[in-house]
């Protein structure tokens, strides 16, 4: 039996998961396979994981916040990708919550976790159910029950139920259950636990089987099933004055999802999206003081990622492009600041670098890449510029979006106007497929082409031009009177012009233009306006 963990003892412990992450990071990427099949879930997790690893203090008398301060810090200004963030913003909130003990037991490790995922659930621009905080979540409600005093056993314990929660995730998110997947997330959370606790038990950490995490994939799984929508992020601090509400963890699941709690003896933290908040905060009154409280309307996100100051002078926009060609085509827009990056997602330490360099003191951000939204928004916390973010997803998001920026305007009304355009355009993503998979009732063979737009598979074939006159298909073509093409890095001219003809037959009337974009995923980007 193992009641504690000494600072040195837990460092070891998440060396140890970092190994079992290491050892297993090519499985997560391949099973983060859609909507691209070279995904890099594996690889964000452990580069970040390990920056901080680095960084781990161990010596005696210390207490966990002394062994964990440089680590945090480390994984904070290292997270790449969206799994990078949540595990900086996971460590952080654990941290918070057990660094001032000594040692760690069975009783702070609960407490840890659930303020880990109350502060990954409050630091998401759009915590989404069937990843990574579904798994935090359950744990969390599992270690709240744990009456023994063995931290060995309250890992397992926790290892036991983040993999049940594991398998349900594609219940929870259709394009899993249509690929035939788990979230890979999820799944290198869970490898960290695991390996924390074979560095405890001095085992050895084991490569996983693939086969064990694939099913049977269900193409009548719909992403566009009717789902309760909930409105406002809800938080709320409580002052515990009253008896515990043992009921509040199941009435709080009536009422909405995204839910974190963490309940100590005299302090009480919730967040939930909800469509009731005043509910919610009536139901906690019952239990004590609200010391704070917080809702945020998600249908009006962006006015959530303004700085809320800056309105007067100029302002600049830094624009994430992925291929040195797309440098030029922003320029033609007046956004002369690019960060261009590659396989490699920036950290939120080479933006808040990148920022440092404009002169101006607004800047308004265009990400152009779902996975970079999280490096920006743990930038924009520690930038000395007041930021304004455009949630742009894609590279084309972020071209439209410029559209409607004007250097004479001050930032408020840039903004306003640039989420006008954000989806003025069709974007298409052509790649060639580097193994066997599914997706679905598609078959997907290594060297296939296929076409994506947004989370769904367009269209597939044997070369990209067949690839993308499937894709065209599903389209109301008519509609569209401009199409822009760029081509990546060492893509095929005779490939690309093959293509150019076939949009040409599907849009006889349109404007057809290709640029080189050099982007290195995606063998071609096309826009249709």
């Amino acid at each position: 039996m193992v009641k504690q963990l000494s600072p040195d003892q837990l460092a070891s412990a998440i060396r140890g998961g970092l190994d079992y992450l290491e050892l297993n990071r090519k499985l997560l990427d391949r099973l983060n396979v859609f909507p691209v099949p070279d995904g890099d879930t594996g690889g964000n997790m452990t580069s970040s994981l390990a920056a901080g690893v680095e960084n781990l203090t161990e010596a005696e008398g210390i207490t966990l916040s002394e062994m964990s301060r440089d680590f945090v810090a480390e994984l904070n200004r290292c997270s790449r990708g969206n799994s990078g963030f949540i595990l900086a913003r996971f460590f952080f909130g654990f941290f918070e919550a057990v660094g001032k003990d000594a040692f760690l037991t069975p009783r702070n490790l609960a407490a840890g976790i659930a303020n880990g995922s109350y502060t990954v659930n409050g630091a998401l621009f759009s915590p989404t159910e069937g990843t990574m905080i579904s798994i935090l979540a359950a744990i969390s409600r599992t270690l709240a029950d744990y009456a023994g005093d063995d931290v060995v056993e309250a890992l397992r314990i926790a290892e036991e139920s983040g993999t049940a929660a594991l398998f349900k995730t594609p219940e929870q998110l259709p394009i899993l259950a249509r690929a035939g997947v788990i979230d890979s997330g999820a799944l290198g959370l869970l490898f960290i636990i695991r390996g924390m606790i074979a560095a405890l038990t001095g085992s050895l950490p084991v490569e996983e089987e693939e086969a064990d995490y694939r099913f049977q994939p269900d193409p009548s799984a719909n992403s566009a099933e009717e789902r309760p929508h909930y409105r406002y992020c809800t938080e709320a601090i409580v002052r515990r004055e009253g008896p515990k509400d043992a009921d509040l963890s199941e009435w709080l699941g009536s009422m909405g999802d995204s839910i974190a709690l963490v309940d100590e003896q005299d302090l009480l933290k919730v967040h939930i999206h909800t469509n009731e908040p005043e509910a919610v905060f009536e139901r906690l009154k019952t239990s004590g003081y609200l010391e704070r409280t917080k809702v945020d309307d998600m249908d009006e996100q962006t006015r959530l990622v303004s700085a809320g100051s800056g309105d007067e002078g100029e302002c600049a926009v830094l624009s994430f492009i992925p291929g040195e060609g797309f440098g030029r085509i922003f320029e033609d827009l007046e956004i002369t600041d690019c960060f261009l990056y590659g396989d490699v997602l920036p950290s939120p330490e080479e933006i808040l670098e990148a920022l440092e360099h404009i002169e101006e003191d607004h800047v308004i951000v265009l990400p152009n890449n779902s996975n970079i939204i999280p490096s920006v928004l743990a930038a924009k916390n520690d930038s000395s510029k007041s930021l304004s973010i455009v949630p742009t997803k894609s590279v084309i998001q972020g071209i439209t979006a410029s559209y409607g920026f004007s250097k004479e305007e001050s930032a408020v009304k840039n903004v306003e106007s640039m989420m006008d355009f954000i989806d003025d355009a069709v974007g298409l993503f052509v790649y060639k497929c580097g193994m066997d998979t599914r997706f679905g009732e598609l078959d997907l063979e290594e060297n296939d082409w296929f076409v994506t737009h947004s989370d769904e598979i367009l269209g597939k074939g044997l070369s990209p031009s067949l690839a993308v006159s499937e894709a065209l298909k599903k389209l109301e073509t008519d509609e569209f009177s401009d199409c822009a093409v760029y081509h990546g890095d060492g893509f095929d001219p005779r490939n690309l012009e093959a293509v150019l003809q076939v949009l040409s037959k599907a849009m006889p009337g349109a404007e057809i233009v290709h640029h080189f974009g050099g982007q290195t995923k995606a063998a071609l980007i096309i826009s249709l306006e």
